[in-house]
């Protein structure tokens, strides 16, 4: 069974597709995958604009899948399963790979499967050759999440240890900006400190010695302010690269003195390592000698004779780690194989329908965040939900069907700024910003009109989910 992956939840967009064999003994294989980062875009501003990220993932998703289906020389009708990014993540970005997947799977006639976020990261070192086996030690370092867990096997996961506030990419990030390192910061400050002497400063390494397996960098990014604010207005280009160096080995130093403790109080014999942290060289470095040291101290340890990483082109987001986390799920094989039913139709409203449960935010800080402006995030889920269900159901060939889902999703959305929202569908980002006004229940053909624009604009997804060869629809 062949599994099309769609990443969408920040500033990468990803699609790819993922082989599952028949034999479940055999890893899945990856047959092909596009990626477009937004790192460039967002540079300017020095971090990730929710707005823009939306923005541009509709316009990368269609090409990018295009793109994988000639790179694999595979017709949409050779695809399985349609998987996609459910959270967690940016509520707009996550409803632009969503809303294509379960669209492009209702008109294919084929289940769709929203995966975890990170559970993709998880599973991502399956990639690579050879894969690890379970049961092992998971060292997850991507983004906003430190953690350690201890996987028995596929949706078997046992959390050890997390951080308590800001996580080790966290660290890297801030701490880059802190030295006016450009954007994305933690690339940056590892280059940075390969020209550095880490031992010129002296940083803590917070909970190094707490007992748990819990994480804690917020202090350590004060230290780095500090220690910066010593060097004056104006500091040398060694001295940058030398506070690089000792913030990069503080972190690694925790990182792996946890991931050590977890092997030891798990007794697992391998550790995997994912997410984009586990890019780093210093990192890597670091845990394989450590690792190498401890199976040579104690013959009961001996199987631990490497780690396990992701390719690293597939350690920062990906389709693949969605794709292949969706074919790592056995079960799902056998409903993938038939025709999406009435049943299955039904179902795929309802995950449109429930669209604002595709963020999931873990900690109180998180969830405090997305709390706040609840009402924007409502508003635009809603608004976008009904656009797209529109569209699947067209595709599919049955859009009366959704006419009543259709005026009570837009009814629960009583304040939206339908022009704002339709033109962002459309990509027009000047006159979203000037025809964006509230509608009230008078406006209903306003509605109704902006999804018709909207499915007209989106012939591309038509054509990909028909295997047409017409030219692409004005974007």
């Amino acid at each position: 069974m062949k599994v099309l992956g769609i990443e969408s939840s920040c500033d990468e967009t990803g699609v790819a597709l993922v082989e599952a064999p028949a034999d479940p003994a055999r890893p899945p294989r990856l047959l092909a995958e596009a990626l477009h980062t937004q790192a460039a875009m967002h540079a300017d501003y020095g971090g990730v604009v929710p707005e823009l990220a939306s923005r541009d993932h509709i316009r990368r998703v269609l090409p990018l899948l295009e793109r994988v289906l000639a790179d694999a020389q595979l017709a949409p009708a050779d695809i399985g399963l349609v998987a996609y990014t459910r959270g967690p993540g940016l509520a707009g970005a996550l409803l632009v790979g969503a809303g294509v997947a379960v669209s492009l799977a209702a008109a294919l006639g084929l289940p769709s499967l929203g995966v975890h976020h990170l559970e993709g990261h998880l599973l991502s070192p399956f990639l690579a050759s050879p894969a690890p086996a379970f049961p092992f030690v998971a060292l997850l370092v991507s983004g906003g999440h430190t953690q350690l867990m201890h996987v028995a096997g596929v949706g078997r996961y046992e959390l050890l240890g997390e951080t308590i506030d800001d996580a080790a990419g966290e660290a890297f990030d801030k701490s880059a900006k802190l030295l006016g390192l450009g954007y994305p910061g933690g690339p940056a400050l590892a280059r940075l400190a390969e020209h550095g002497n880490a031992a010129s400063f002296s940083l803590p390494r917070p909970l190094l010695h707490s007992g748990d397996l819990d994480f804690s960098f917020a202090g350590l990014k004060t230290a780095v302010l500090t220690q910066h604010r010593k060097l004056g207005p104006q500091p040398g280009e060694q001295a940058l690269a030398d506070l690089a160096a000792a913030t990069q080995e503080a972190i690694v130093d925790v990182l792996v003195a946890k991931s050590l403790k977890a092997l030891d109080a798990t007794g697992a014999g391998t550790l995997v390592v994912a997410g984009g942290v586990g890019a780093n060289r210093r990192l890597r470095e670091r845990l394989d000698a450590a690792v190498a040291r401890r199976g040579a101290r104690s013959a009961t340890h001996h199987a631990v004779a490497r780690v396990h990483y992701p390719p690293l082109a597939l350690c920062t987001d990906n389709g693949a780690m969605i794709a292949l986390a969706a074919a790592l799920h056995r079960d799902l094989r056998g409903a993938a194989r038939a025709a999406l039913g009435q049943r299955e139709r039904q179902h795929a409203v309802l995950q449109l329908r429930a669209g604002l449960g595709l963020v999931h935010p873990g900690r109180k800080r998180e969830r405090a965040r997305i709390a706040g402006h609840r009402a924007l995030a409502v508003d635009h889920a809603l608004a976008v939900l009904a656009l797209v269900a529109a569209l699947a159901l067209r595709l599919h060939g049955d859009l009366a069907a959704l006419d009543g889902d259709l005026h009570v999703l837009l009814g629960h959305a009583g304040h939206l700024e339908l022009h704002g929202v339709g033109a962002l569908a459309l990509g027009d980002v000047e006159r979203g910003a000037a025809r964006g006004h509230a509608i009230d229940g008078g406006q209903a053909g306003l509605a109704e009109e902006a999804v018709e624009r909207v499915v007209e604009q989106t012939g591309d997804l038509a054509r990909v989910a028909t295997g047409g060869n017409d030219e692409h629809a004005a974007s």
